[in-house]
């Protein structure tokens, strides 16, 4: 099925109809002399359909809502108006007990009765056949509702824990120095609306995040407003290009170290000192190295993989910071490279080429690259003719000297001799 905002409509149009009509109709049984009472409620026929094909519509549904705010298309604010419409709804129903039955239904529910009238509520009146198909229809909306407000209310958890605080530059990157990342194992107990406990999951935490998606999401996110921060003070001059050297050469240390782990015959790459802490099983209370960690047993499967998405997470976007810092430092190198007055020459372009690769090649000063030193020779000085001084032009005179240049070096040579003598 194509997931698509009609399947939010869909679903909205299903759980938040407080009054639901439903209708029966007398059909036949292929084959057979026998009548039977089919179910219509909105487009699904008898309790089997609904029950089959919706449930799907309701995981399709939370997936597509996320998927809509990651690629900032909705708002948090959506989700909690499609929240609150379904906790309105579902205070809409009433527990019954009738006939050996327990179940939850909408008094305000529109029913026909053998009579051909329509009623509002009266589910007692209903006779057996038709009891039994609303009972299971109305009980399956209630469920599908609680399912379906846990999801958004988990949602609505990714989004509130992390933005507690408001993070400036060193908070940011307090929360990347981390030497001994220590992610925490617990469970979590999901309650419908009325305080009744549906399930118990475990979750692996960390830091102030209960998932590996909404810490990624946060980190993220934030990463790319603290770069901006840095280069919008950085322009001001409210911090200077030590400070961003400094952060550098921290991100650069985090960075190394992390390594490759093998994980259940995977590689993956996390930080050589995560641990866990698990507050139940085998490991009651116990600090361990992922190494240490029970690995194979398929109770940790998802604690695993959320280990394995949060130093993902981390070193992705320790990796980026390092790239944006690096982009600030380098574009500021070359602006005071543009900006400092160039000296003029008063030789030849290939004369001052050769004379540095004399003093290269005597040790006067070193180079692991020749383009740099190229570079240094076309930022340094200026030439009258302009468009032939260019790290073309330099290298090849640089690399294949001019005979002219060679008898213009000895005579300038032979010259700074005599002025040393003079000192």
């Amino acid at each position: 099925m194509k997931i698509t905002p009609d399947i939010i409509d869909h679903v909205k149009d299903v759980l938040c109809d407080k009054n639901p009509k439903y209708r029966f109709s007398m059909e036949s049984i292929p084959g057979t002399n026998e009548i039977t009472m089919i179910l219509y409620y909105k487009d699904y026929t008898d309790p089997s359909s609904f029950g089959n094909s919706f449930k799907g519509k309701i995981d399709k549904t939370i997936f597509h809502i996320k998927e809509q705010i990651l690629s900032n298309k909705i708002e948090y604010d959506y989700v909690r108006l499609l929240l609150n419409e379904l906790s309105e709804t579902l205070d809409t129903f009433k527990l019954y007990k009738l006939r050996d039955k327990k179940f939850q239904y909408q008094p305000e529910a529109v029913i026909p009765v053998w009579e051909g009238y329509e009623y509002e509520g009266n589910i007692e009146k209903v006779k057996d056949e038709i009891f039994d198909k609303i009972v299971e229809v109305s009980q399956l909306k209630y469920d599908y509702t609680v399912e379906l407000i846990n999801g958004l209310k988990e949602m609505l958890d990714n989004d509130n824990e992390p933005k507690k605080q408001k993070l400036n530059i060193d908070d940011f990157f307090d929360l990347l120095s981390d030497h001994v990342p220590t992610f925490q194992e617990a469970l979590d107990e999901i309650e419908d609306v009325h305080g009744t406990i549906k399930a118990i999951n475990s979750y692996l935490s960390y830091k102030d995040f209960k998932n590996a998606e909404s810490y990624h999401n946060f980190m993220v996110s934030n990463a790319r407003k603290i770069i901006r921060e840095i280069r919008t003070e950085f322009s001001k001059q409210e911090i200077g290009i030590e400070y961003i050297n400094a952060q550098l050469h921290f991100l650069n240390d985090i960075s190394l170290d992390f390594v490759q782990k093998d994980i259940n015959d995977t590689e993956y790459l996390c930080h050589i000192n995560s641990r866990i802490i698990s507050e139940f099983g085998i490991l009651n209370k116990q600090n361990v190295l992922i190494e240490q960690y029970d690995l194979k047993s398929p109770d940790n499967e998802l604690i695993i993989k959320e280990f394995v998405a949060y130093n993902k997470s981390r070193h992705e976007v320790i990796t980026s910071m390092i790239e944006e810092l690096e982009e600030i430092i380098s574009n500021n190198s070359n602006k005071d490279e543009s900006t400092v007055g160039k000296l003029e020459l008063n030789v030849p372009l290939s004369d001052i080429a050769l004379l540095f690769r004399l003093l290269e090649e005597n040790k006067v000063f070193s180079a692991k690259h020749r383009t740099h030193i190229h570079r240094v020779l076309k930022n340094s000085f200026k030439s009258p003719d302009k468009s032939s001084f260019n790290e073309g032009s330099i290298k090849n005179a640089y690399n294949d000297p001019d005979p002219n240049s060679v008898q213009n070096l000895k005579i300038l040579l032979s010259n700074m001799k005599g002025s040393l003598n003079k000192f």
